[in-house]
């Protein structure tokens, strides 16, 4: 189990602390699936959409429903033998609008600013993952993808989503030339195989920043990542796999798991986000688990795995907050 304690005692404190969870599926073990996607590029901003793509927010929410009923004579719950169902929270045409599109429900705003319209799309698909059945509600785990390419000739990076002045700087950053900022062609995979007794998720999201690339004839020698999800069988928790493969064309690229803030600003990013920390653990409101691939000379690949991931937080004191 990977458990980060947060607020550890000093040798003066008082002996007999207790810990909670600071995120709303602790050791990983929720046998729902809550996950989604954020893609950036190297200013913190979309700028352009990939190509058929959507704006760069998708995620997979399913819950699993399976029927019990109630023992007339002891009032316990016991399996009758009916089959379990999957339920998915989020739509493909969820994941799939893009700038300028309207959102299903009321609430949310359209923006035709392809910065902007990501920030609010992910807080309608975070409203669809939603879990409610706590004090504090988390909507899912982000995994964020970014391009570390920077075109310094042609581009100017807002400062906190204002226009600011030119970037000066001798630094040579990795870029083809134009269009090396693009957003990643992202693909999602659903998973599940159901009986009598038993339901298993599964799931990916993969891609790459080729955007010439063809998937479907193998990755060849092209960019690619990948985060799949599947319940250990053994343990009850999630196991969540990563892959980066940076290429030639860039040679500098991000994946991290994220435990993000349910609510405010998200570390490093000025906008609203939402997430599975739902209390703050004393640093900055979001935790990486990742690795980024930076400027390689060759073709680069790196893989790890994550699963029974909490943080602990101290226990709050009857006054209320963080001890």
């Amino acid at each position: 189990m990977c458990t980060l304690v947060l607020g550890l005692p000093t040798p003066n404190a008082t002996s007999g602390k207790h810990y909670i969870s600071a995120i709303g599926d602790p050791e990983m073990k929720n046998p729902n699936i809550r996950i989604a996607l954020e893609a950036w590029n190297f200013c913190n901003e979309v700028g352009q959409e990939a190509p058929n793509m959507g704006s760069p927010r998708t995620a997979d929410c399913a819950d699993i429903y399976c029927p019990l009923l109630k023992d007339a004579l002891r009032g316990h719950p016991y399996d009758n033998g009916s089959k379990c169902n999957i339920h998915h929270k989020v739509k493909e045409s969820d994941n799939t609008l893009g700038t300028g599109d309207k959102f299903p429900i009321t609430g949310f705003k359209a923006y035709t600013d392809p910065d902007l319209y990501p920030v609010e799309k992910e807080l309608y698909l975070a409203s669809l993952c939603e879990v409610h059945n706590a004090t504090d509600p988390w909507q899912f785990w982000m995994i964020m993808v970014k391009n570390g390419s920077f075109d310094r000739f042609t581009t100017i990076c807002p400062e906190n989503g204002k226009k600011s002045s030119p970037m000066i700087t001798e630094s040579k950053f990795t870029c083809f030339g134009e269009g090396c900022m693009n957003q990643p062609l992202v693909y999602h995979s659903r998973l599940a195989s159901t009986g009598d007794r038993k339901v298993s998720l599964a799931g990916s999201f993969y891609g790459t920043h080729d955007l010439n690339a063809n998937l479907s004839q193998g990755i060849g020698k092209n960019s690619y990542f990948s985060v799949k999800w599947k319940k250990n069988s053994s343990t009850g928790c999630w196991i969540i796999s990563h892959r980066l493969t940076t290429s030639s064309k860039y040679p500098w690229l991000m994946l991290y798991l994220r435990a993000n803030a349910t609510k405010g600003f998200n570390g490093g990013y000025h906008y609203e986000g939402r997430g599975i920390l739902k209390q703050d653990p004393g640093t900055r409101p979001s935790i990486n688990v990742g690795t980024e691939i930076y400027v390689s000379l060759t073709r680069e690949t790196a893989e790890w795995t994550v699963s029974d991931f909490d943080i602990l937080v101290p226990e709050a004191d009857k006054g209320g907050g963080l001890s």
